[in-house]
């Protein structure tokens, strides 16, 4: 079905929000799904550019809601001061107006946030349809679409994870998969040409975790 017709049939309708932590997890999954095939159509967008257009359409997604830089960075699992950056590109573009801590679109940012909705997000916009058992398969399934994009190294550290909340870089002393992925649970690795500077992601405090095996 076309995605204009899906955005037609539905008008203002908005999903009722919930809080339950499976619900709360598996909207994180499917923002970082978005993300993933956003940065495979955009390979030289930078992470700034791909989380603004995540934030704005998260933020079309919670419309008439009040959303405050807290909110819409546990919803999308992105530390606060990246996301902050990518905020103040958005208000540079007269696409997000805020007032303090609280973040709301402008006509013509609505208006660019739902050409920019993918089938990803017309699910996201479903969610508080589904069941908990759907909910699970849901969680699972994208939880493994991530994996396989990790496994391809399709995903570049540098472009979609130094903002990430789940990212745990060098976690491991190896060359193959130095990266840890709070999310998939799993090591991985970027494109070996990508470099991450350590300075510029938040590294956990403690000791290394052992080489996986």
């Amino acid at each position: 079905m076309d995605l204009a017709a899906l955005h037609s049939q539905e008008g203002v309708m908005r999903p009722t929000p919930h809080d339950d932590a499976l619900t709360l997890k598996t909207l994180a999954v499917l923002h970082k799904l978005a993300l993933a095939y956003a940065a495979e159509k955009q390979p030289t967008a930078s992470y700034t550019e791909l989380i603004a257009q995540e934030a704005l359409i998260a933020l079309s997604l919670l419309e008439p809601q009040r959303v405050t830089l807290v909110t819409l960075g546990h919803r999308l699992s992105i530390h606060r001061f990246q996301l902050h950056e990518a905020l103040l590109q958005l208000m540079e573009q007269r696409l997000v107006q805020m007032k303090g801590q609280e973040c709301r679109l402008t006509p013509k940012g609505l208006a660019q946030a739902t050409a920019q909705q993918t089938m990803v997000h017309v699910v996201i916009r479903k969610l508080s349809q589904f069941d908990q058992l759907m909910l699970e398969e849901l969680y699972r399934l994208s939880l493994c679409l991530i994996r396989e994009k990790q496994l391809r190294q399709t995903i570049k550290p540098s472009q979609l994870c130094v903002a990430c909340t789940s990212f745990q870089p060098f976690a491991y002393p190896s060359d193959s998969a130095p990266h840890h992925c709070a999310l998939t649970a799993q090591p991985f690795a970027g494109p070996p040409l990508i470099q991450i500077n350590k300075r510029a992601v938040q590294i956990p405090s403690g000791k290394p975790r052992r080489s996986p095996s």
